[in-house]
């Protein structure tokens, strides 16, 4: 629904993730809590806890798009901008950026061959990248804070270490 839009917002982004990897995890969490016979309380902190690792690994994944590499990500950088995807390094660029330089994201996002190069340019001089990494440093930080309402234990230490570890993925 939101192919080659460039009006797309941080709000409506987050709702898209939401959808496309939050829910996810979110369903896996929960499951597993009912499984483990989890009070109701767990239940939704292990669902909050999940969607935060969702939200943070899209967020990351998004940034990869344009600052990894093909061999480390496993697949070709720019495939969100080749597929008229606004994601958030984009969002981010256009808040910060000069009209020319809004004007070759906006002409990208429409295109069916965008110019991965420039948009990269603009993405990287805008701020974007570190933005976005501390949009996802911020849902870690919650998905942790939902974690407290488990006990210390080796299982805890796990769920904080791979919640941790989606921020520091190879760039």
């Amino acid at each position: 629904l939101n192919i080659h839009d460039t009006t797309l917002d941080e709000a409506r982004y987050f709702d898209v993730i939401e959808r496309k990897t939050g829910v996810l995890f979110e369903a896996a969490a929960r499951m597993a809590s009912v499984a483990a016979g989890a009070s109701k309380e767990v239940e939704d902190k292990m669902a909050e806890y999940a969607l935060c690792l969702g939200r943070a690994f899209q967020i990351i994944d998004d940034v990869l798009d344009y600052t990894g590499s093909k061999d480390n990500i496993g697949k070709n950088l720019g495939t969100d901008l080749r597929e008229g995807k606004m994601t958030m390094p984009l969002i981010y660029a256009l808040r910060h950026c000069s009209e020319e330089d809004a004007k070759i994201i906006r002409t990208a996002v429409s295109s069916n061959v965008p110019d991965l190069e420039s948009v990269t340019r603009v993405i990287l001089a805008s701020g974007a990248i570190d933005a976005c990494i501390e949009a996802a440093k911020k849902e870690v930080s919650q998905g942790i804070d939902a974690l407290n309402c488990l006990p210390t234990s080796a299982f805890k230490n796990s769920l904080i270490e791979l919640l941790s570890l989606t921020v520091e993925r190879d760039r």
